[in-house]
């Protein structure tokens, strides 16, 4: 704050409109989520998925980010296995089930191609998200990548009801979204679009619209026109 004081000209850019009731002293700002560079997506967008009955989770391994619920899940659906991808240190040392499948982080630069063999990919945040500090929550100001990478990956995305990305994210339009401690909501959302693949490329399709509407280009452009 004593920083925020002593640079009263610089203009900030938050990444979330809760942000700015944390930084009140800041006068010239503008508010802009996290974007993609949905051109690395598109070429792969339509190949055929390698783990059809598998779900897919990318990103931090820390508590709230996910593991916690897809381990409830997987107890109750062993009928599908999920793959998470992220820093296996930070991952809590447990027995957890059989179609659990826990991969090392990948350098960002894989990422499009690792997402082109599953066609549903997971967001089960709990209420309470925490990054490299257990001192800081996140789940009110965070614009998570992986969201925008699985948009424009044309993934159908299942995610925990949030308010902090429900802008983007519309339930029944471009993702299911679910209450987090609704483990039966989850298992049930899980086989229905396995099931249902009407519902699974209506997803897709809209999933990928969306991901237009956030690519870096723009973003950089309303920098610009605000600036």
């Amino acid at each position: 704050f004593e920083f925020v004081n002593l640079t009263k000209n610089i203009k900030f850019i938050f990444i979330h409109k809760n942000l700015k009731k944390k930084f009140k002293n800041v006068k010239k700002f503008i508010i802009l989520d996290d974007a993609v560079n949905i051109s690395q997506f598109s070429k792969k967008a339509k190949k055929k998925q390698k783990f059809p009955n598998s779900c897919i989770y990318m990103g931090s391994l820390h508590k709230g980010k996910g593991v916690e619920i897809i381990e409830k899940i997987s107890r109750h659906n062993n009928k599908i296995t999920y793959h998470l991808f992220g820093d296996l240190k930070f991952l809590e040392k447990k027995n957890y089930p059989k179609n659990m499948k826990f991969f090392q982080h990948v350098p960002y630069f894989k990422v499009p191609k690792i997402l082109q063999k599953y066609s549903v990919a997971l967001m089960p945040y709990g209420r309470r998200v925490l990054g490299r500090s257990d001192s800081i929550s996140l789940e009110k100001n965070m614009s998570p990548m992986k969201m925008f990478d699985y948009l424009a990956s044309s993934k159908v995305i299942i995610a925990s009801k949030l308010p902090v990305y429900m802008h983007i994210l519309k339930s029944g339009h471009n993702s299911i979204l679910v209450e987090p401690e609704n483990i039966k909501g989850w298992i049930k959302n899980i086989e229905n679009v396995f099931l249902n693949k009407k519902l699974r490329n209506m997803l897709k399709i809209n999933a990928y619209n969306t991901a237009k509407n956030y690519t870096w280009d723009k973003r950089v452009s309303k920098i610009l026109k605000w600036y």
